[in-house]
């Protein structure tokens, strides 16, 4: 969910300059959601005088959106791992409880023909 607190020239400035460091550090890649969400939102809002660095913002964007992106399918990769595995435990239970109620039918039909046998 995007933030919707207003920034101040101060804030953007500062949350700029981390993004900056965060970049050249490669830190940008381990950063948090939360993070990665203030940051683009300091690329996306203010006003950036030097249409040079237009296109570099830009790029920032993209990367900021395509770490957000990567971070997400690494969770829902986690998650579909940990379902599988659940499932998995599931399916053996119903196989088992399968296998225990044939058990007890071919008990109860064995008992059944005893009973009319004797």
């Amino acid at each position: 969910m995007l933030m919707s607190t207003v920034m101040d020239k101060q804030e953007l400035d500062a949350l700029r300059g981390e993004l900056e460091q965060a970049i050249k550090t490669g830190d940008i890649v381990n950063a948090t959601p939360e993070q990665l969400q203030r940051w683009l939102i300091s690329v996306c809002t203010g006003y950036i005088p030097n249409h040079m660095v237009h296109p570099r913002e830009i790029v920032r964007g993209i990367t900021i959106n395509h770490i957000q992106m990567a971070q997400t399918i690494r969770q829902l990769e986690d998650t579909i791992e940990r379902l599988n595995t659940e499932n998995k435990r599931t399916q053996w239970l119903v196989i088992l409880l399968a296998v225990i109620t044939l058990s007890v039918g071919i008990v109860q039909v064995i008992v059944s023909v005893l009973a009319l046998l004797l």
